[in-house]
């Protein structure tokens, strides 16, 4: 398995999100290995969480369906450790900070490190509290990934000067009128970060951008997370999806150059 660093060496970088658990495990590790195999560089991997604020209708069903199905977080450790050996791309875990401290804050992180996840993202922590957990992070290493809105205003240099791994940028829902007004403000925002901290690699959300403005992003970030698709599918077609989500990830990736 590949760490953060190396994969932004080699291009744009694809970054697929999959909730772990929606249908079960048996396929969402299948899932895994299709998007290694299809070109994924880095895999986001959704714990899931009973109150995902913030999340969209479609990841919050997934969650649903995985807490229903019996996915806990050991139960996806476990399947991160007996996929690791397999797996190119480095495991992100996506996840909320009542998780990590349920399961302990120390716990977690150690077997993050067992297991071989290699960054986590914590979209309900705010940047100002990241010590929380960057400590313990840095000890065990697990790189602790930043977020930045195009709402993040004056906080964005200091957000990127201390990023580690790479940035996850968003779209706040403000900025979602116009398709123009979007791909401006997010390239605004990239073009911020990198004058504060030209090293950090800055991948955007691309969840309901259309193609042209995914193309659009991948002039001026240096990856995309893509998850509702992905979701989409599996919410439709259960186990079946594995062969449309290959197909999926396989054009996304010749758009990508």
């Amino acid at each position: 398995m590949n760490n953060i660093a190396q994969t932004f060496k080699n291009g744009k970088v694809l970054i697929p999100y999959i909730t772990c658990g929606d249908p079960d495990l048996a396929v969402t590790a299948d899932v895994i290995k299709t998007v290694d195999q299809t070109g994924a560089d880095i895999i986001e991997l959704g714990i899931p969480f009973s109150d995902p604020a913030g999340e969209p209708p479609i990841a919050q069903r997934a969650s649903a369906r995985a807490l229903k199905g019996g996915v806990t977080t050991d139960k996806v450790f476990s399947m991160a450790e007996k996929l690791q050996s397999e797996i190119k791309a480095p495991f992100v875990i996506m996840t909320y900070a009542n998780v990590v401290f349920g399961y302990g804050t120390e716990r977690f992180l150690k077997r993050c490190q067992e297991t071989g996840i290699k960054g986590l993202l914590l979209p309900d922590v705010p940047f100002e509290e990241k010590d929380d957990f960057a400590p313990l992070c840095r000890k065990y290493g697990v790189e602790l990934i930043s977020m930045l809105s195009t709402s993040s205003g004056k906080r964005v240099p200091k957000i990127a000067s201390e990023a580690e791994g790479f940035l996850y940028g968003i779209a706040a829902p403000d900025a979602t009128n116009s398709e123009e007004d979007v791909c401006s403000k997010l390239k605004a925002m990239v073009c911020e970060a990198k004058d504060a901290n030209p090293q950090i690699p800055c991948c955007i959300d691309a969840n309901g951008l259309e193609l042209e403005q995914i193309q659009e992003v991948l002039q001026f970030a240096d990856g995309i997370v893509i998850g509702a698709p992905l979701l989409q599918l599996l919410e439709e077609k259960g186990a079946e999806a594995v062969n449309p989500i290959r197909e999926y990830i396989g054009r996304l990736k010749q758009v990508m150059g």
